[in-house]
């Protein structure tokens, strides 16, 4: 009878993990998957292969899909002031705040997370130094906005910040580098 249901629980876990829209739940699906693996092995008498399972299927795996995962899904953007004036971080936060909001609503449509960085360093020493999804460089009262031209994220928020944010002095400036 445990046999029966712990193979049973291994295929609604993996109906789970196939259909699952959220990755970080199909993972974690997968390590659970691993572990009733695990436990089936046990029943049938392979401690040995149990162990190497739980360790390598349950643990190892899950916490590189994890971390893959996490780095996959960071979007990068740079707010660059071009001055090293003090209280220039609140002072691009401010200006900036229905940008930063068109980019948080993308962000989260597409399961990714804003990792903002608020810099004096020019847009061509970012691009070359750091990782880097979009670059908003400010001068005048204008943003400029840098990004590679073939990624999809950028054409599609280029399309997002034209359409929420006309009042904003945006000028937008492809890169066609590769990062």
């Amino acid at each position: 009878m445990n046999e029966q249901l712990i193979l049973l629980l291994m295929i609604i876990t993996a109906l789970f993990c196939v259909t699952a829209a959220d990755l970080k739940k199909s993972i974690i699906g997968l390590g659970v998957f691993s572990l009733l693996a695990t436990i089936c092995y046990l029943i049938y008498h392979a401690p040995d292969v149990a162990i190497t399972e739980a360790v390598i299927g349950s643990a190892l795996t899950t916490i590189l899909y994890i971390i893959a995962l996490k780095k996959y899904s960071s979007f990068y953007v740079y707010f660059s002031s071009g001055t090293k004036k003090k209280n220039s971080d609140q002072r691009m936060r401010q200006e900036n705040r229905n940008i930063r909001g068109v980019i948080r609503e993308y962000c989260a449509a597409h399961e990714l997370a804003p990792q903002i960085v608020y810099t004096w360093e020019e847009p061509e020493a970012i691009a070359e130094e750091h990782v880097y999804d979009l670059i908003l460089h400010n001068i005048d009262s204008r943003n400029i906005v840098y990004g590679i031209e073939t990624d999809d994220h950028y054409n599609a928020l280029k399309r997002q910040l034209q359409k929420s944010c006309p009042e904003e002095r945006l000028i937008f400036a492809g890169l066609k580098e590769e990062k």
